[in-house]
């Protein structure tokens, strides 16, 4: 009987060695095909070591990219994108405990001959974008002060030591999830 368990299983991890063969040498079905068959064991392994589903996407994200330059050189994908992926999101951790970006920004210092009603309304404006901004998770947060400080998505990319692509996909996230902040305050329309 342990035969007949293993042969199904052996199976898979030939079919996914041909697979990952195939993706490569550049075979977008057969990287669809792996991704499907691997992507909801490689999220939840992210979620485990991140507990937050925006963090585990991200990590996802990062180890696709990263095992798709080297998915043809490992001998059993399955496993080996579970750890690329675990080993992403303990990068990700790390990176979130040594260096968060500090969310206080810098002191304020209304001008003395503007109107109160005016500061008073500017500074109220400005507490609700603080809230919002404190409410995104983790790396969007950073991602959106970075921005907010001028900083151009692929120097977002190497602060936070992303690749480009997934920068992008942060700030677009960041921006969204701002945006749905702002209206629910009645910031924005």
């Amino acid at each position: 009987m342990p035969a007949t368990l293993a042969a199904p299983t052996a199976d898979l991890a030939v079919r996914d060695r041909l697979l990952a063969a195939r993706a490569a040498r550049g075979d977008t079905a057969a990287f669809a095909e792996l991704h499907a068959r691997h992507g909801s064991r490689m999220r939840r392994a992210a979620m485990r070591v991140l507990r937050d589903p925006h963090e585990a996407e991200d990590a996802v994200q990062e180890a696709w990219i990263r095992a798709a330059a080297r998915i043809g050189t490992c001998d059993e994908p399955g496993p080996w994108l579970i750890a690329v992926t675990r080993n992403e999101a303990l990068r990700m951790l790390r990176r979130r405990v040594r260096g968060a970006v500090p969310v206080e920004g810098v002191p304020e210092r209304p001008d003395p001959s503007a109107d109160p009603g005016a500061l008073a309304e500017r500074s109220e404006e400005r507490r609700v974008v603080r809230a919002v901004v404190d409410a995104l998770p983790g790396p969007y947060r950073e991602a959106a002060l970075r921005e907010l400080a001028g900083q151009r998505p692929a120097e977002v990319a190497d602060a936070m030591g992303i690749a480009p692509g997934a920068a992008r996909v942060r700030l677009h996230r960041a921006r969204r999830m701002m945006g749905e902040g702002l209206v629910a305050a009645g910031l924005a329309a």
